[in-house]
């Protein structure tokens, strides 16, 4: 006989049992969830080890990346500061105060005085000598003839040229790449930025020739020109073309024509431009336009378009000094009751404009800044117009050398050198 057995179950037992399962599965996710993160953190921490986390569980990210570009920054603006401060009118280290650097016994009437690789340069007695801003001695090179030169200098390259037996030397920084000799009369030399010469010279059976070497010395071409007398010769595209510059007689009144030389048509020289009674007394090459300064304005001749607009208007009674600069012109303006030291852009906008008290002895413009020497003071004033420098001087030198990428001035006399830092 079977018996019948009734279980009676609780059914506050089996929820408490369901709660607990429940329970122990969220504790089983939370820790598989810990698990997972604490993986990924280990895993971000291999990948990414300059990963640190501050007290509120935020993530700081120190790449070093961002700690050379703050150093970029910083030596860039040192630099900045070291380099274009002096020009800018700031003096850090106060050169004011500092005595002026002199060098006794060097200068002579035939010696010959530039800026070379940021130096002051002097050639005296067959010798090329260099000295830097404190007026050290940084070179000396001894000429193999004692020759009476003349000196032609385009960036790092430099020419020396003695004009009365053809013979020239041509320098790299402070080495001699070649010497050559030419068969003629040298009458002038012109030296572009890449170390690429022309000789104008003549020669019989020739009025006038003009023959391009490279910076060793090979020749490149050779141009045969009427004798109407040059007036500068620029030498364009890697020296594959010349501007020739040339004044112009074929009218009643002297006038000037620019003519284009290309080497491969050396035989038929293009006249680009004729201007009318008008000299022309300066010009720089920018880009494809030619800044001009003749009697009566500036004016700009394009090479490309063949217009020529005028840029600036000059009075012969009123205009004196006149510089270009890579950007800009500065001239110096009189009135009857003032002086203005202008300086304008070459479409003619005004950059700055300063009153001077009376009309300088010269000026001389170096890039950035222009040097205005008067009786008894230089004044140094850049390009914005800002006065960087008064200098009181006892007489004005024959002569100032700009060197030092502007931050260093020579002051030429008779029987001495003084070296003036800005």
């Amino acid at each position: 006989m079977r018996k019948k057995i009734n279980i009676s179950v609780n059914k506050r037992i089996i929820e408490n049992i369901k709660k607990g399962a429940e329970n122990n599965m969220n504790k089983g996710i939370h820790i598989l969830n810990d698990y997972k993160e604490k993986k990924n953190e280990e895993r971000n921490k291999r990948i990414y080890p300059d990963k640190e986390e501050n007290s509120q569980g935020h993530t700081i990210k120190l790449k070093p990346i961002i700690i050379s570009f703050i150093v970029i920054i910083i030596f860039f603006i040192t630099y900045i500061l070291l380099e274009y401060a002096p020009i800018l009118g700031i003096n850090i280290f106060n050169n004011k105060s500092q005595e002026n650097i002199i060098i006794e016994n060097l200068s002579q009437e035939k010696n010959i005085y530039k800026e070379y690789n940021n130096e002051l340069l002097v050639y005296s007695n067959q010798f090329l000598i260099t000295y830097n801003t404190n007026g050290k001695k940084t070179w000396e090179y001894k000429i193999d003839k004692n020759i009476s030169s003349d000196i032609y200098i385009n960036g790092s390259y430099m020419v020396i040229a003695n004009k009365s037996n053809g013979n020239i030397y041509i320098f790299s920084g402070k080495n001699e790449l070649t010497n050559k000799k030419i068969d003629g009369d040298i009458d002038n030399v012109y030296l572009d930025e890449k170390g690429n010469v022309a000789i104008e010279y003549s020669s019989s059976g020739y009025k006038k020739i003009i023959t391009v070497f490279n910076k060793y010395g090979e020749n490149k071409y050779s141009a045969y020109i009427s004798s109407s007398s040059i007036l500068d010769i620029k030498l364009i595209d890697d020296a594959k073309k010349l501007l020739l510059v040339q004044t112009d007689s074929s009218s009643l009144t002297i006038g000037t024509k620019i003519s284009i030389i290309d080497m491969d048509k050396t035989e038929s020289i293009k006249e680009i431009l004729k201007l009318e009674n008008k000299l022309i007394y300066d010009l720089k090459i920018i880009n494809d336009d030619v800044i001009l300064v003749t009697n009566d304005n500036i004016e700009k001749y394009n090479l490309n378009t063949g217009v020529n607009t005028e840029i600036h208007s000059l009075d012969a009674n009123q205009t004196n000094y006149i510089t270009l600069s890579d950007n800009y012109f500065t001239a110096i303006e009189t009135t009857k009751t003032k002086f203005s030291f202008i300086t304008n852009k070459f479409d003619n906008t005004s950059i700055s404009n300063i009153e001077l008290d009376v009309l300088p002895k010269y000026i001389k413009n170096s890039g950035l800044l222009t040097y205005i020497v008067s009786e008894n003071s230089i004044l140094v004033v850049n390009k914005w117009g800002i006065i960087v420098r008064n200098i009181d001087i006892k007489l004005p030198p024959k002569d100032i050398v700009i060197f030092n990428k502007e931050k260093s001035l020579a002051l030429i006399y008779s029987n001495r050198i003084e070296i003036i830092k800005l």
